[in-house]
């Protein structure tokens, strides 16, 4: 059931994120404000916290299944992996670009991930896409796969068990940290 808040507009059905929750929400409001700003002073910090206020009352979020704050450690292992297969994946591009050119070979692969939430899939397609040479084109969440371009390509077996290791890793680290399977 909703309720109606104070402007007549109604909140939202079932539970909201309880203030500590959202804490971290206003402070990160708060630094792209003065990020937006471009200058650090008492005033901008200041108002950057009003703004976040504002927004988290006025848009009041439900809770995630994700839970990121639950198990920091595997957290921190997962970005670890994000992070070297980014790095390692920008060199590949590059050197495929520099020697090949335009000539150089891609594909489109199917990869099947392990049955996640559509949250988790969603934030897995994420993670997988800000890697250089891969972008996810679509994702099914009835059947848990995603379809990737992939750039360069020798060998599209290699190819395909190397995105499903990295997808595999990535969903059961999500998990770890909170995700839940379906």
């Amino acid at each position: 059931m909703t309720g109606v808040r104070a402007m007549g507009r109604p909140t939202p059905a079932g539970p909201v994120v309880p203030w500590p929750g959202r804490l971290g929400v206003v402070a990160f409001l708060a630094v792209v404000w003065v990020m937006l700003w471009g200058s650090v002073g008492a005033l901008t910090v200041l108002g950057g916290i009003v703004v976040g206020l504002l927004l988290t009352v006025a848009f009041p979020q439900p809770p995630t299944p994700l839970g990121l704050g639950r198990r920091a450690g595997r957290l921190s292992v997962a970005l670890w992996h994000v992070a070297v297969d980014t790095v390692r994946s920008t060199l590949t591009v590059a050197w495929a670009a520099v020697r090949t050119g335009p000539a150089t070979r891609s594909a489109v692969v199917t990869v099947q991930a392990p049955v996640c939430t559509s949250e988790v899939l969603v934030v897995a397609a994420i993670l997988l896409s800000i890697s250089p040479g891969t972008v996810v084109v679509e994702i099914d969440t009835a059947r848990s796969e995603l379809l990737v371009h992939v750039l360069p390509v020798h060998d599209l077996e290699r190819t395909r068990r190397g995105l499903q290791t990295h997808v595999d890793r990535i969903v059961g680290a999500l998990r770890a940290v909170g995700g839940g399977a379906r």
